[in-house]
Formats: structure tokens, sequence, C-alpha cells
């Protein structure tokens, strides 16, 4: 098993994803965890540190913090790594949308791309529910529209079907 992981953390959603699975694979392996948070604009990061660190006190993972100044982050998250003597890397997934398929992010392709150690990705946080869906009255698979009886069709009645999630509408007139 692995005894060290280093997990890559900003105040984005996906880094926070990527704190909670290397909590959880800590716990699990009894490793522990270097969390590292890298800014090249001269962002105060102790906040995040102190709140992954409180996430990992939380579920007995022994666990420490640091911060990087200066430099991309994805150079400083290698250069941490080797010398921390890290076994396993662990890093959000971008949660911006790429119109040619799926994005990891670019400091997540750079730690890939030059990383001899294994990499672990936290998949994005799902999305909550609009609020307007909540208040649907077509939230439920089960709910939808009555469908009307083909014999008790009147002139143009609209039947509707569904196929999945897809509604097919088809118009019947009877005479």
């Amino acid at each position: 098993m692995m005894e060290r992981i280093l997990a890559a953390v900003d105040d984005s959603g996906p880094a926070l994803a990527a704190a909670d699975l290397a909590i959880q694979v800590a716990k699990s392996w009894d490793a522990e965890v270097l969390f590292l948070a890298v800014a090249e604009d001269g962002l105060d990061l102790e906040p995040i540190l102190r709140h992954v660190l409180g996430l990992a006190a939380e579920h007995s993972v022994t666990a420490t913090g640091a911060t990087r100044q200066g430099m991309p982050p994805f150079e400083a998250i290698l250069a941490e790594a080797d010398r921390w003597g890290a076994e396993l890397l662990v890093m959000g997934q971008s949660d911006k949308r790429h119109p040619g398929g799926p994005y990891v992010g670019s400091q997540t392709e750079h730690v890939l791309e030059f990383s001899a150690l294994p990499v672990l990705i936290a998949s994005r946080p799902k999305p909550r529910p609009a609020t307007w869906l909540k208040s649907s009255p077509m939230t439920s698979e089960t709910d939808h529209p009555p469908i009307p009886d083909p014999a008790e069709a009147t002139d143009e009645a609209e039947l509707s079907e569904q196929d999945g999630n897809a509604r097919h509408s088809q118009r019947v007139v009877t005479r």
C-alpha cells in the first residue's frame, strides 16, 4: 500500500473533491496526506489549508499542509511530490467544459504528462438540480402527463408517449 499521498488543493470545488478523495484513500490505506496549495498570484492559501486539514482531522487522518508561491502549479506539485517522497498524487478534474470532449484541466494535464507517480483524479462534483426543477410537476421519473385513451379521443386530441427521457407527441384524429 501507498503511505504518502499528495493532494493539490485550492478553493475550487474540484480541488475540494480531491481533498475529500485523498482523505478517503488515506483512511482506508492508513496513509498520511500532504495538502499542497499553490498560487502564482500571491493569494492567501492558509484558509484553504486550515479547512482541508480540519476535514482530515475529523476523519482521523494524519495530514500536513504546505504552500508554494510564484511558480506554475504543476511544477510546484511535481517538485513537492519528489521532495516529500509522495507515492500517489490526487488532483481535481476541472469544472470547465471543453467542446472537443473531456477536459481534466491544464495543471492536471501537465502533471499527468510529466509525473512518474500514479495520479488519481477526483471527479467533478455533481451539479445540484436547479431550484425550478424541484417545484416542477415533472421531477419524478414516474410523473408524466396522463395519456388519453385513444377510444375516448376527440378531434385532434394529442397523445403523449414517454420513451426513456425523450417525449414524443402525435396527433390523433378520430371521426
